[in-house]
């Protein structure tokens, strides 16, 4: 039997957006009627991952890092076919083209964090993250876990806390000296179970 809830809301803008949120064996659909372009949520797989990276890097890059750094930043975190196989992955698509994308990682003590989460650059401060935020969420409640935790840019700490993540503690950076970006966890309720 196949289950279907449709939940429509307005973001700034005044734009009106609807989400089917269908089981975890179809894919998931959000549609944003704008310039008859449709956005969706869907699982990744490996054609993806060379415009994930792309994304990755441009996103990484908008905080104004200079090119050592995101070099070594890629190096470290560029997805691969094996972190799509271990992983889950899932990409947000305007039209034909891939906007953003997140993934989750569970640990040996079943912990989950959110591994990466970003968006490219010209969709950034117009809703699509929040849209990627709430099927991020979605994700986690099907995964079976009541939180999970990220390793936040400090850049992007203001997004998350509105988003309701809690500042858990801090971590060294690999990259910069003296840079101890948040630990922050997001408990999900049952608004985001729904």
């Amino acid at each position: 039997m196949r289950i279907r809830k449709t939940i429509t809301c307005v973001i700034a803008l005044g734009l009106a957006v609807s989400f089917n949120l269908i089981s975890s064996n179809e894919l998931r659909r959000a549609y944003l009627k704008k310039d008859h372009q449709t956005l969706s949520i869907r699982k990744a797989n490996d054609p993806d991952i060379s415009a994930i990276n792309q994304v990755l890097r441009l996103s990484k890059g908008y905080w104004g890092y200079d090119e050592i750094f995101m070099d070594a930043f890629m190096e470290q975190f560029a997805l691969n076919e094996k972190y799509l196989q271990d992983n889950t992955v899932y990409v947000m698509q305007k039209n034909e083209d891939i906007v953003g994308f997140f993934s989750f990682v569970f640990h040996e003590d079943d912990s989950l964090e959110l591994d990466l989460f970003f968006i490219s650059p010209e969709y950034i401060g117009k809703g699509y993250g929040r849209q990627l935020w709430k099927s991020c969420c979605s994700i986690a409640c099907e995964l079976g876990v009541e939180a999970f935790i990220l390793w936040a840019d400090p850049n992007a700490e203001g997004f998350y806390t509105k988003m309701g993540c809690k500042k858990i503690g801090v971590k060294k950076s690999s990259f910069l000296p003296n840079r101890y970006p948040p630990i922050m966890q997001f408990t999900l309720t049952q608004k985001d179970r729904k």
